[in-house]
């Protein structure tokens, strides 16, 4: 979120088939799957919606990569909670 990239985080007992739905449904452009294994070893799935692709990423390498695959123009530094914060 700091570098741009919108981001939705789906955690708990949800089957990854409904993930996948919702992710389709909300348009998201790639999917960044972190399981037990992917968190152990640094190394993330991320699926191309698009183009159905999916490959492997380090995590050092994950915002560049997501970056470079959306383009610099389609990211978004809006963030509503600054709305709310009361400066003095």
């Amino acid at each position: 979120r700091k570098a741009g990239i919108k981001t939705v985080i789906s955690l708990g007992t949800v089957s990854m088939k409904e993930q996948m739905l919702k992710a389709q449904k909300s348009n998201a452009k790639f999917v960044v799957m972190v399981g037990i294994m992917e968190a152990r070893n640094g190394i993330f799935q991320v699926r191309n919606q698009i183009s159905g692709t999916q490959c492997e990423v380090k995590k050092e390498n994950l915002i560049n990569y997501i970056i470079e695959n959306i383009g610099q123009e389609n990211l978004d530094f809006y963030s509503p909670i600054e709305e709310f914060i009361i400066k003095k």
